[in-house]
């Protein structure tokens, strides 16, 4: 479903990634792990479009999306939970709920993925009409992969997906079926889906 082949990424002339390969198939769950500065969220910047590699090529669904732009590829069904959350304070939880189905024009659907959304985590329905910014670590996690599956993706992408996967573990059968693809230090699984690992380097260029 999502296949990345021979990836190079670099900022300027500092190269980050060299030679990234990893594929992400129908119901897999993979988790890329790696040190500080070894370009796990570089690699997942890279599959959304947000940077753009040197070398190497990114299929999505049967498509090269490597070229595309970040909206592009959304709207093609790849969901992102970026590291740090990168939530719009000044907002409402739900004003934060509709950017992530902003490609969503029927009104019934939106109504039913935003009442998904609030039985996935009842503690954003409490909290619907707060401002994004004065909601404590955990609830903004909530919101972050709520705004996410708000698109319907296919594949989600979650930076630091360890801090999500106890949100995650226990609700996924009710909404999160998608392939989920994320990248920490290391984790663990005990969800019953296959899983792979892959180890980015040391941050450092190949002898």
């Amino acid at each position: 479903m999502l296949e990345i082949t021979s990836l190079d990424v670099a900022y300027g002339r500092a190269q980050v990634l060299f030679d990234v390969s990893i594929d992400v198939g129908r119901g897999e769950l993979v988790t890329v792990i790696g040190a500080n500065g070894a370009g796990k969220t570089t690699l997942l910047l890279t599959v959304s479009g947000v940077l753009t590699p040197t070398a190497g090529e990114i299929i999505f669904d049967g498509e090269r999306i490597d070229s595309r732009r970040p909206h592009e590829i959304v709207a093609m069904g790849l969901g992102h939970v970026p590291q740090g959350k990168e939530l719009f304070p000044a907002m409402t939880v739900i004003e934060n709920l509709e950017l992530g189905a902003h490609l969503v024009a029927d009104q019934d659907e939106y109504q039913e993925r935003l009442t998904r959304a609030f039985e996935f985590f009842p503690r954003l329905s409490e909290r619907a009409r707060q401002r994004a910014g004065t909601l404590s670590g955990g609830e903004q996690q909530m919101l972050a992969i709520a705004r996410a599956l708000m698109g319907k993706p296919s594949v989600l992408l979650l930076d630091e997906w360890w801090k999500a996967a106890t949100l995650l573990r226990f609700r996924k059968a009710t909404w999160c079926d998608a392939p989920t693809w994320g990248s920490d230090h290391g984790c663990e699984d005990r969800s019953g889906h296959r899983r792979d690992f892959h180890r980015l380097g040391d941050g450092f260029p190949p002898r």
